[in-house]
């Protein structure tokens, strides 16, 4: 299988030699317990399942904040008092 590093990380094969795999790292494998641990920890991807995700990003990217109201606009901040309930002072 082919993976794809999204993010750095360290693995040991066998327990024993330890490599490491920068982001964008193109990873072959067979190793199964390489490709459940590092795709079950976000640490890497399918190789084919990272254009998906780039894409997906970027269309996310382009979806815009709700406008915050101008600090300015007295509609924006004034509102009216509530009225108080209860006895009146006597």
């Amino acid at each position: 299988m082919k993976l794809k590093a999204i993010l750095p990380f360290d693995w040991a094969h066998g327990g024993v030699k330890v490599e490491h795999f920068p982001i964008g790292a193109e990873i072959e494998t067979e190793d199964e317990d390489l490709i459940t641990v590092s795709t079950r920890e976000g640490w890497a991807v399918e190789a084919g399942a990272v254009s998906q995700a780039a894409s997906k990003a970027d269309q996310a990217d382009e979806t815009l904040p709700a406008p915050v109201p101008d600090a300015e606009d007295p509609s924006a901040t004034d509102t009216p008092a509530a009225p108080k309930r209860g006895r009146a002072k006597q």
